[in-house]
């Protein structure tokens, strides 16, 4: 975990597959091994000791892209064996101004900002499972090692394995 105004980030961030490009021209994208599932996270505490480029001084969030893992409250996912449930806040969401909105408005039923931002959350979760199912395909191939610069459980694209691949 990192300190500052985003203590609560893990060591790694995952992303879902949509995420991967943006962010792999920017920063390392390793594969971390979490709860049996392989997927691409961004090693936020991982790199240069604890010393990234992903925060600043203050301990904020530096790329002006912003992982939907940060972004995702406060709605919490759980996974249980295949299913999944969500857990909310019900205090409110933090909407794009970063101003408080119920998650109900007044007539009782959820507020537009909170069904967009569910649906954004939807759109993630499928993203997530398309990267887990991508991470194991490469782990399968064999285009996976252990990365020396991270922790236990991270791992790295092969570049050699990887361009000594023939045909399709």
């Amino acid at each position: 975990r990192v300190s500052g105004p985003f203590r609560d980030v893990p060591a790694t961030v995952p992303l879902c597959l949509d995420e991967v490009p943006s962010f792999a021209i920017r920063v390392p994208v390793v594969f971390g091994l979490t709860d049996g599932r392989l997927r691409p996270v961004i090693p936020v505490g991982a790199l240069q000791a604890g010393k990234t480029p992903l925060l600043d001084q203050g301990g904020r969030w530096r790329p002006r892209a912003v992982p939907f893992e940060l972004r995702r409250g406060p709605f919490v996912v759980v996974r249980t064996g295949e299913r999944e449930a969500v857990f909310v806040d019900e205090g409110g969401l933090v909407s794009k101004a970063s101003a408080r909105t119920p998650l109900f408005g007044d007539d009782g039923t959820l507020h537009p900002d909170t069904r967009d931002h569910l649906s954004q959350l939807a759109g993630w979760q499928v993203g997530l499972r398309q990267a887990e199912r991508a991470s194991a395909l490469l782990q399968k191939a064999e285009l996976l090692s252990p990365w020396s610069a991270g922790g236990d459980g991270l791992y790295i694209v092969a570049s050699d394995r990887l361009s000594s691949l023939q045909g399709a």
